[in-house]
């Protein structure tokens, strides 16, 4: 990988924590698996509940219990043939005085009204569904677990498995322990934090942890590594586009966890303006001619300073940190900018500081996707309540086909060469290529010098962009990305595509060429080169190149 990866995963080092101890990092205390007690006490055929014991629908009283037929269950409780366990039972520190008058049926039945215990008064049929139970029949197995959460409490772990409403604990666990078939999603690494696993086939969702302690509950969002505070949690709460998986404890000490309802796409976030006459909920700035028309927003303002704004409370998570925006500018202009307001801060107070610029190319005559790499702004973080969009700095008419958010962990390019070890095939004309620590270096000290990449065979129409992450230490602003084709070899202006970049720069950003501009991407590409200037000397740093859908 890089020295300067894009792939957001600096929160946590999964490969080193799994052989921590929980006591490592975070506390004083001496942690071992064995430190956790176990449910046996709970787990034995003697605590099964006889039909004149085994609560009826009539006897739950809290939301927090469901019943079926002589088996009693909550998201707290899992079922097993003939087996009550429950993580009540558990005598971990996520233990409440409430869960402690329910360890047993018999305590819970102390609890019932005496109207109810005359209700739970055995009928026939509670009588024929006990004797099926204590027959032996096999009760209906749990759905599998969709996530394991470490729940650490005092620097002491207990692993819960959650899924489909079920929540069962288990024994102790270390940091970033995860059973066969599950995978590391992220963790909050402290005295009373957690770790959450996902089985293998939930691995590419969000995921959302409420973890309540001392009665704050603070909510965090979890995908592949990335992990992003949210701030105050309500208990049981989840984002919109996620679902409740499980819970345990109280509005004292315990945790949720939520999950994505559906596979996260391509993108967190779009505004593809595909209804005519509707601007999603984007306000112009003063009074310009406007529409939508065919997925594109025509955008006329004769004033200096147009700009889009979007709705309130759009609470997007910081780790999707590229807005990619679809945009012809048809005036003069070279930069476009993206304004934005974390989610701690008022509505519609954007500023200068809390913004990224973006050089783009003026009197265009297409419409070419524009890179704002958020990651360079150090207040991106946390959640962003607000952004706004800037398409220029002089008077015109701007075209946007599209905004969209994106996370960076989930781009599908390909080929890509992320330099981890060497050139990977790619080579300078008239410069110098050296490599170090996972980023490619190209010497400038001629004119019209490039680096060109290895053969290739890749349909065209299947990767009409290329991405790449780049530091510029050129004066120039415009590179050009050459390609060459199985029907037409060898590189030809005609066959070019220019990308904007900012000048002199001091940090890596995503810069995009989309090679769909030139009618030639067509047919089998073979090979590529990149000019990053033509006369200006110095040094671009390449942390990575590829083809993006």
């Amino acid at each position: 990988m890089s020295r300067a990866t894009d792939t957001s995963v600096s929160r946590s080092t999964w490969g080193a924590a799994l052989v921590l101890l929980l006591g490592t990092g975070c506390g004083s205390s001496d942690t071992t698996p064995d430190a956790q007690p176990v449910a046996d006490a709970a787990t034995t055929p003697d605590v099964q509940t006889t039909p004149d014991v085994q609560s009826t629908p009539d006897v739950q009283s809290t939301p927090d219990v469901q019943s079926t037929p002589d088996v009693q269950s909550t998201p707290d409780v899992q079922s097993t043939p003939d087996v009550q366990t429950t993580p009540d039972v558990q005598t971990t520190t996520d233990a409440t005085a409430t869960d402690a008058t329910t360890t047993s049926d018999v305590a819970m039945m102390a609890d019932v009204p005496a109207t109810d215990a005359a209700v739970d008064a055995t009928t026939a049929a509670d009588a024929t569904a006990d004797a099926a139970v204590d027959s032996g029949t096999a009760d209906v197995p749990p759905p599998p677990p969709q996530a394991h959460l470490g729940l650490v409490r005092s620097n002491i772990g207990t692993v819960y498995s959650v899924g489909s409403g079920v929540v069962t604990a288990g024994g102790g666990g270390t940091w970033d322990t995860c059973p066969t078939g599950f995978s590391a999603v992220g963790r909050d690494f402290q005295a009373n934090g957690f770790w959450l696993c996902a089985a293998t086939e939930f691995a590419e969702r969000r995921f959302y942890v409420g973890n309540v302690v001392g009665g704050v509950s603070a909510f965090w969002s979890l995908q592949r590594g990335n992990v992003t505070a949210r701030g105050a949690g309500t208990r049981d709460g989840c984002t919109t586009s996620s679902t409740l998986i499980g819970r345990s404890g109280d509005a004292t000490d315990g945790f949720w966890v939520c999950m994505d309802a559906a596979m996260l796409g391509r993108y967190s976030r779009t505004w593809e303006f595909n209804t005519d006459g509707n601007l999603a909920g984007w306000t112009p700035n003063g009074m310009p001619a406007i529409s939508v028309r065919s997925g594109v927003v025509s955008y006329t303002d004769t004033g200096p300073d147009p700009y889009l704004v979007s709705a309130d409370d759009l609470n997007l998570d910081a780790s999707d940190s590229l807005i990619y925006v679809g945009l012809r500018v048809g005036p003069a202009s070279t930069e476009a900018r993206l304004f934005f307001v974390p989610s701690d801060r008022p509505a519609s107070s954007f500023s200068m500081a809390n913004s990224v610029a973006a050089t783009t190319l003026g009197n265009d005559t297409a419409s070419r996707e524009v890179v704002f790499d958020m990651r360079t702004h150090p207040e991106w973080r946390g959640t962003i309540r607000q952004i706004r969009f800037d398409p220029g700095t002089v008077p015109g008419t701007y075209e946007i086909d599209y905004i969209r958010v994106q996370s960076p962990t989930v781009r599908r390019l390909d080929p890509h060469w992320t330099f981890a070890a060497n050139a990977e095939g790619w080579t300078s004309t008239r410069g110098v290529l050296t490599w170090l620590d996972g980023v490619v270096t190209h010497q400038v000290n001629i004119n019209d010098a490039w680096i060109e990449s290895g053969e290739i065979m890749v349909p065209a129409v299947s990767r009409p962009r290329l991405r790449m992450r780049v530091r510029n230490g050129l004066s120039e602003t415009t590179g050009e990305v050459f390609f060459a084709t199985s029907a037409a070899p060898g590189f030809v202006q005609a066959r070019s595509v220019p990308f904007r970049m900012i000048a002199s720069d001091s940090g890596f950003r995503e810069y995009v060429a989309d090679m769909s501009t030139n009618p030639a991407w067509t047919g089998t590409v073979t090979r590529l080169r990149v000019d990053f200037g033509s006369t200006s000397r110095g040094n671009v740093d390449i942390d990575w190149i590829g083809l993006d859908e």
